[in-house]
């Protein structure tokens, strides 16, 4: 929770409050915090392996569909797509993975959640919702691989950790600019 300051009673100065907003934390292998808009994420959830169906001429980082709840939700490998080393699991099918589902902006689109494409992506490790203040974006470090560039934002302190945002919009328009785009179900 944020601390307040006591403005002293000479002070005719109003002393703003941060502009929080609330993101959805993720770790992608054992040195990469990312953070989602909490607005674009609709749930979490856990997936064996094995009901992953694969999807033959779609690009690696695009292992498959899974079936959530009658619908047909595609599984984003993140690591994969911003070139992130993280270690493998046993790859048998009886793995567990931990999918969040990513929603285009609700609010951009005037759709109601059932309605907006959705893509479930691998994470490592779900860490939980934090606030931030986004007036403390800072910008990326230039030795950041250009492969990961476009899809961030910036970068903003969390603790002793720095936590890079993610782009919600720039991961939906790369599976948009697929040649499959029809089949990712993701055009406006």
């Amino acid at each position: 929770m944020p601390s307040r300051t006591t403005v002293p009673h000479f002070s005719h100065s109003r002393q703003s409050q941060p502009m929080l907003k609330e993101y959805f934390q993720i770790q992608l292998g054992p040195r990469v915090q990312l953070a989602m808009p909490l607005e674009n994420t609709s749930e979490a959830m856990t997936e064996v392996r094995r009901n992953i169906c694969a999807i033959p001429g779609v690009p690696p980082h695009l292992p498959g569909v899974v079936n959530q709840r009658g619908r047909l939700l595609w599984v984003l490998d993140l690591a994969a797509l911003l070139g992130v080393e993280t270690p493998r699991g046993s790859g048998g099918s009886a793995e567990k993975l931990t999918l969040l589902a990513l929603s285009r902006d609700r609010q951009a689109n005037n759709l109601d959640t059932a309605e907006l494409p959705q893509v479930g992506c691998l994470v490592t490790e779900l860490k939980g919702v934090i606030n931030l203040d986004p007036r403390q974006l800072k910008p990326l470090p230039s030795q950041l691989s250009k492969q990961v560039r476009p899809y961030l934002h910036g970068i903003v302190p969390v603790g002793d950790s720095l936590v890079a945002i993610l782009d919600i919009a720039a991961v939906f328009r790369t599976l948009r600019a697929n040649s499959f785009s029809r089949r990712l179900s993701v055009n406006p």
